[in-house]
């Protein structure tokens, strides 16, 4: 029994120097090849950052956001025609109050588009931000399509 316990102590250990003497290697490898290895990276799917603790999918989050902001110009697009509708459709209602109705839901599909209008300049702010940072880390995740989840 005693045996046994040693022949498991020592796996155990040879185990621990494996993976230590691997983890080793590889931050050799960072240091030495840091070019090659981050080549490596990438081909492998790695396209993420850490800063500060948190971890960002660059390339992800980068479409995610070019999406948003497609949509929300569509949005945009279709707040703009829906209130010359209402205006229209207000210009030749006859009973004062429907046009009062018709005038203040107009106001309101302005307000949501001035809405919309902020959130897209963030929008398109944040994406730039982000192609910088994946310019400054690695520029040709910029040419590359995101793989589709």
């Amino acid at each position: 029994m005693a045996e046994s316990a040693g022949t498991i102590s020592t796996m155990k250990e040879f185990v621990t120097f494996l993976r230590e003497g691997t983890i080793a290697v590889v931050l050799l490898l960072f240091l030495l090849l840091p070019g090659a290895m981050k080549n490596v990276m990438a081909k492998a799917g790695f396209a993420s950052a850490d800063i500060a603790g948190f971890k960002f999918e660059l390339q992800q989050s980068a479409q995610q956001t070019q999406t948003a902001t497609e949509t929300v110009t569509q949005l945009e697009d279709k707040l703009s025609a829906l209130k010359q509708q209402l205006d229209q459709v207000s210009q030749s209602a006859a009973a004062p109050e429907v046009k009062q109705k018709i005038m203040t839901l107009s106001d309101e599909v302005g307000k949501t588009r001035a809405e919309t209008s902020s959130v897209q300049t963030s929008l398109r702010n944040s994406l730039a931000t982000q192609r910088s940072i994946i310019q400054k880390v690695d520029p040709n995740l910029l040419e590359q399509k995101p793989p589709k989840p």
